[in-house]
């Protein structure tokens, strides 16, 4: 037997099965959606610099594995940026970064930072100034002579770019 439906209607039963799968569809959808959000992801070290340009800053100079110590083992996580913020344009300050892959070897990287931090301190390229530094999981910074804005400016930029943590 061969039904024949009215031309655009479909048979009652196919109706049926589209409703059903739309309502599923739309179920499976809002279940997805439904629960804790998920965390952001810390982004790499370059995504602390892309904050800062948010913020008005440029970074005009980085050089990778440089950091700022005679400690080859800080090597793979240092970036050594030259930074300006809108406060102080015509400044360029040393923001030594280093970035480590999740908050423990964070932790575990604290006595090397220290370390490295000191010895910089002490050498030709601080000249006496004072030394800052800045500590947000997964990232630590230090350099010398940051001016206030430079130091509010880094720590929201490394805020944001952390996202949670590591």
């Amino acid at each position: 037997m061969v039904r024949i439906g009215r031309v655009g209607h479909a048979p009652a039963g196919a109706r049926g099965r589209s409703l059903g799968l739309a309502l599923l569809t739309a179920a499976l959808l809002l279940g997805a959606c439904s629960g804790p959000p998920i965390p952001a992801t810390p982004q790499p070290a370059t995504g602390v610099f892309t904050e800062l340009a948010i913020l008005g800053g440029s970074t005009p100079n980085l050089v990778s594995g440089d950091p700022g110590c005679n400690q080859p083992d800080m090597i793979p996580y240092a970036i050594h940026a030259q930074v300006r913020v809108p406060a102080n344009a015509s400044q360029l300050t040393d923001v030594y970064l280093f970035t480590w892959a999740d908050h423990g070897s964070w932790i575990r990287g604290a006595v090397a930072f220290d370390s490295c931090r000191a010895e910089y301190a002490a050498s030709p390229s601080a000249a006496g100034r004072t030394v800052d530094e800045l500590d947000v999981s997964p990232y630590r910074a230090f350099g010398a002579g940051w001016s206030p804005a430079l130091k509010s400016a880094l720590q929201q930029a490394m805020t944001e770019a952390a996202g949670n943590g590591g």
